[in-house]
Order: C-alpha cells, then structure tokens, then sequence
C-alpha cells in the first residue's frame, strides 16, 4: 500500500513490516517489477486509496508444500482501505496487473448451483486430483456477496503433516503424535526420517534442510534407488 509518512510503498508480511518475510516480499517486488510499474502502482496505492495483495512463492527463502519450478510473485486482490470490506473485481484486477506486468490469480470455475459445487468438492478433494495437470495448493471460494474461503487439497494437507512428521523426527528421532501415520505413504516417509536421523551425525544433522520439498524429493530419490 502507500505510506505517506515515506512517499513510498508500505510492505508488509506476516502481521509485521519489520519482519524477514516482508524483507522477502520487498525483494520480490523490486526484482519481479519495473521501476515504472511500482511507481505506477504506488501511484494507484496513493491516488485510489488500496492495498495491493500478493502471493509471494519464494523458492529460495521459504519453500512451502507445493514445488514451483521458480520463484513467482502472483497478484491476487486490490482492496479499498476502508472499515467496509470491498475490493475490485476479477476483470478490474486481470486489466491492472496487466498494466503492471504482473502474474494474476487464474479464476480456475465458476459454479451456478449447489449441485454443482457437490459434485466439483468432491472432484477436487479427491487423492491424486490435478488442476490442468499441475499439483496445487487448493482454491478460495468467493461467493455473490464476495465472502470468500480457503479450500485445501489432498496432496497439500497430506505434505503439511509430513512436514510435522519430519521436523519433530529429526529433532527428536520419533513423534508422539502417530495419528499422522495413516497409509504406507506416511509411514515410509517416516522411516525416512528415522533413518535419516539415526544415520545422521548430529552435528551434520542441524544442517540438514527442514523444508518439505527438500525432504520430499531425497524421499522420493532414495526410496526409488
């Protein structure tokens, strides 16, 4: 948004300006934009009075669940700075990052009746389910009125708990929690981690990456061996 204290953007991550996730936003918005579409975005901060709101994927500080090839910064909403939520809508957010030159949020269906919603939950949940051949992270609903919820997918829920699984196994060499392990799946990569933990000097073993996508795909790369 624009700070008129500084006559420049305010960049704020995770509650807090002052934090290494909004260090990291920073970095992907001077790196991903021009020096004329953020003076033409702080310009429409300043002028129009709205936050500009983005997904920062950054391969490099903060992996997630999800692997992305490269680091990406998405444009998902421009929202008025008001007591009363509101927000520009799909098309006007699709025109201005255009402007911009940024990636937007790809309005993935449209559902008319609760028949079929049913019927694409179900589809979307479901284990091994792509979106246009991809793995993702899931979905937000918005609806008429423009409330909007998050929906998480089977492979992201699924990743998030093994990420549990490994960071408590590698700090401690097991879990407590064995409610995590429900399949073969789960309880392979669990071993994984065991193994990986007791064959690990445990010097060597603080070095060791505690992001999901590092550990997923050494898993994977071992267990295919």
């Amino acid at each position: 948004s624009y700070n008129e204290e500084t006559d420049d953007l305010f960049i704020t991550s995770k509650s807090t300006p002052e934090g290494e996730f909004s260090t990291w936003l920073r970095e992907a918005v001077y790196n991903k934009m021009t020096p004329e579409a953020i003076a033409k975005m702080k310009e429409m901060a300043k002028n129009d009075n709205v936050t500009f709101v983005f997904e920062n994927v950054d391969m490099k500080h903060d992996p997630h669940i999800i692997e992305y090839p490269k680091s990406e910064l998405y444009l998902l909403a421009i929202i008025k700075n008001d007591i009363k939520f509101a927000q520009y809508d799909y098309d006007q957010v699709v025109n201005i990052g255009n402007e911009l030159g940024l990636k937007v949020k790809a309005k993935a269906y449209t559902i008319n009746s609760y028949s079929e919603f049913f019927d694409w939950y179900n589809e979307v949940t479901a284990e091994g389910y792509e979106y246009d051949g991809r793995i993702i992270e899931g979905f937000v609903i918005e609806d008429v009125n423009g409330f909007m919820v998050k929906v998480k997918l089977n492979y992201y829920s699924f990743w998030k708990r093994m990420r549990h699984v490994a960071q408590a196994t590698l700090r401690r060499g097991k879990i407590n929690r064995t409610g995590f392990l429900t399949n073969q799946l789960s309880n392979n990569f669990y071993e994984f981690c065991q193994k990986l933990y007791e064959e690990t000097d445990p010097e060597t073993r603080e070095l060791i990456p505690r992001d999901i996508v590092y550990l997923r795909n050494r898993f994977y790369a071992e267990t295919k061996s």
